[in-house]
């Protein structure tokens, strides 16, 4: 593990960093990637710096329906959400840095409704920063709209494999790797299918 660049004790909240968390996906219907949004704010006087692979979780986020039960993690941990951090050059007095993640990677969304959703920013080297909770409406799908948004996102997904006209899905494909991640997120098993075809592909 990289050891943090400035010379603050470990376990320390960093003085002057302030997280506030925002939802940036609009109107959100059942099956729909959830995306958080992670505001890094620097109200203090020091420079924090990072190294650039620091991959420890740095965001993490939770999600309460309306009676305040807990949701339930993914069985499969979120990593491949969380290379997170920020670059050499860090966050001086005054500045900003964001990051997006899926509210899907921590909490498995199968209902409609309201959640409270909480999220917090572990900064390397220090204790975490928590952000004030905020609030997601989930509007619910009819069958026959799942349905259509699985098959919707299934073809674009066919048109991006080895064999077919047009772009290829190759490894770091962002575009094919962003429309398995919504399929996941549907939390259907009829999009086993395509998940199975696309690892053998």
């Amino acid at each position: 593990i990289p050891e943090p660049v400035n010379s603050t004790k470990p376990g320390e909240v960093p003085s002057g960093l302030s997280v506030v968390i925002r939802c940036t996906g609009g109107i959100l219907k059942m099956g729909d990637a959830i995306p958080i949004q992670f505001i890094i704010y620097n109200d203090g006087t020091e420079t924090y710096k990072w190294h650039e692979n620091w991959d420890q979780i740095a965001y993490s986020l939770t999600a309460k329906d309306s009676s305040g039960a807990t949701i339930p993690a993914p069985r499969t941990y979120p990593t491949a959400l969380l290379n997170a951090g920020l670059d050499s050059s860090g966050i001086g007095s005054g500045g900003t840095f964001n990051k997006t993640i899926f509210l899907n990677g921590w909490a498995v969304i199968k209902e409609a409704g309201r959640y409270e959703v909480g999220g917090s920013y572990l900064p390397e080297g220090f204790s975490p920063i928590t952000a004030k909770p905020i609030s997601i409406t989930v509007l619910p799908r009819t069958e026959k709209e799942m349905d259509e948004y699985i098959q919707g996102l299934t073809n674009q997904v066919a048109a991006r494999l080895p064999g077919t006209p047009g772009k290829k899905g190759q490894p770091g494909d962002e575009v094919l790797d962003g429309l398995l991640t919504k399929l996941r997120c549907t939390c259907s098993p009829k999009v086993v299918p395509t998940l199975l075809n696309t690892m053998y592909e």
